[in-house]
């Protein structure tokens, strides 16, 4: 059984409203761990350096496979749940 349509909807646009912020995150956290060669220091100028290294492209690199994937791992995360709540009944 699939999640219904306004749901798997409601997932793909989280997906493409919130991947820029993913992007950010994984910048910051694949930085150097030593404090001096640190690229990104703070969430804004992270931001910021991402934009000047690629505009939207650098933003939505990626986005197309993310969201081709959301769809089978909802829908797997989903029937889990109701596998798992029936079983527990």
């Amino acid at each position: 059984m699939l999640p219904p349509p306004a749901t798997r909807a409601r997932r793909l646009g989280y997906w493409v409203l919130c991947y820029p912020l993913d992007i950010i995150k994984s910048a910051i956290q694949t930085d150097s761990i030593d404090p001096a060669q640190r690229r990104y220091k703070t969430l804004p100028q992270t931001a910021a350096l991402l934009w000047r290294e690629g505009g939207v492209k650098r933003y939505t690199a990626g986005l197309v496979p993310a969201l081709l994937r959301a769809g089978p791992a909802n829908a797997t995360g989903f029937l889990v749940y109701e596998m798992a709540a029936k079983a527990l009944k």
